[in-house]
């Protein structure tokens, strides 16, 4: 994907926790401001449960930056948690292998067994079994990569830690794009399919009207779908 030039559009997405909707670049301020209101407690209950420190943490495609998500996770959460929450929700098509790059140190599943020849000589490298608390710090910058053939790239951002209310799961996501409205190639409607050998090329969208006028056997579309990993392997959502 890393040599895709993909249409861009402009996305906003919905706060879950006030429900109101920003751009992606308002959305990092106001979810400090109102992850802040939600640790403050409103009734007994809320007192009783103790606020306790959460990372908000941004995630976005690297070449398709209009693809994105605010995250946050308890401190104790794990890189794999992370992990997960991505293959869940944009990314698991086949059981593709993955990892995360930290300050020069790799963290992946391939640990005991390099027949496949991922860590370099020069390479350090961990599972995914650390806690954030560990490994992460406000203003980091992470690389991920999903699937070491026909990968999907994405850049993570440690924006704040802070206090916040208690977290139901491990990693939870506070905010997502709205579906990007790419337009056909043919005729500007919105997209429905993309073919998965000319989206190396920026091309290949399509709506259902125009998909007969393309160049591709009918086997090569997948559907569009909110995703960076959109038109790539047998990803479909």
């Amino acid at each position: 994907m890393s040599e895709q030039k993909e249409k861009r559009a402009q996305t906003s997405g919905k706060c879950q926790l006030c429900n109101e909707t920003f751009s992606k670049q308002a959305m990092s301020r106001h979810l400090k401001s109102c992850i802040e209101k939600s640790a403050s407690p409103k009734s007994a209950t809320d007192r009783k449960a103790k606020a306790a420190d959460t990372f908000l943490l941004s995630v976005e495609g690297r070449y398709l930056p209009h693809y994105w998500m605010h995250l946050e996770a308890r401190t104790e959460a794990t890189l794999r948690d992370i992990d997960e929450l991505l293959r869940h929700v944009w990314l698991e098509c086949c059981g593709h292998l993955s990892a995360f790059t930290i300050n020069a140190k790799r963290y992946d599943v391939v640990r005991e067994d390099d027949s496949w020849g991922f860590m370099g000589e020069e390479e350090e490298v961990e599972g995914m079994d650390v806690s954030l608390d560990d490994t992460l710090a406000p203003g980091q910058k992470i690389d991920y990569e999903y699937d070491f053939g026909t990968t999907t790239d994405l850049t993570l951002k440690v924006i704040s830690r802070q206090a916040s209310r208690p977290l139901k799961k491990p990693v939870e996501i506070l905010a997502r794009n709205e579906d990007p409205q790419i337009p056909c190639d043919y005729c500007g409607a919105p997209a429905k399919k993309i073919c998965s050998y000319c989206v190396f090329e920026g091309g290949g969208w399509v709506c259902n009207k125009c998909k007969r006028k393309h160049k591709c056997e009918e086997e090569a579309f997948l559907a569009v779908v909110n995703s960076p990993r959109t038109g790539m392997c047998a990803y479909e959502g």
